[in-house]
């Protein structure tokens, strides 16, 4: 399976590198990062990219909607363990976030698709990163995630 991992759109805090706090779940995508965003849709498009699996979270969906209408055809499943990790919260552990990310691959690597793309968080996206790449996370791991609006391809055949 080839993987397109990317990130929601710029917000306000993604820009200026500050914490969401109680805007976490209701922060919006700012119109300066839209063109980033209409690439994500060219590249998909153009690699006949089929579903993507997207965070519940409003500037996730914002992203994926904006996506949608530049890529019509393309089937959009949301899915509640790409949500924003909840370790710096502590509403969840690292070990958690990690088994929740896994249980994730875990699923969408029983449909055998050949090509998917998700579009999550930061640190839900070093997860990912460093289990399709290493088969093992660490801290450490969390570090390694792309900005807004860039995506990560990872071919696992």
């Amino acid at each position: 399976m080839i993987y397109y991992l990317f990130r929601h759109g710029q917000t306000f805090f993604s820009k200026y590198h500050l914490k969401y706090g109680k805007k976490n779940d209701t922060a919006e995508i700012i119109p300066e990062g839209i063109p980033k965003i209409i690439n994500i849709a060219t590249k998909l498009k153009e690699e006949k990219v089929k579903v993507i699996y997207s965070s519940p979270i409003k500037r996730c969906v914002q992203t994926v909607e904006i996506i949608k209408k530049e890529f019509p055809t393309i089937k959009i499943i949301y899915y509640q363990n790409l949500e924003e990790e909840k370790v710096s919260r502590g509403l969840e552990t690292f070990k958690d976030q990690t088994e929740r990310i896994k249980k994730f691959l875990d699923e969408i690597k029983e449909k055998k698709l050949e090509k998917v793309a998700i579009c999550s968080h930061g640190w839900p996206i070093a997860v990912m990163i460093a289990l399709l790449k290493n088969k093992h996370v660490n801290r450490l791991s969390l570090l390694n995630y792309p900005k807004c609006g860039v995506i990560v391809t990872i071919d696992a055949r």
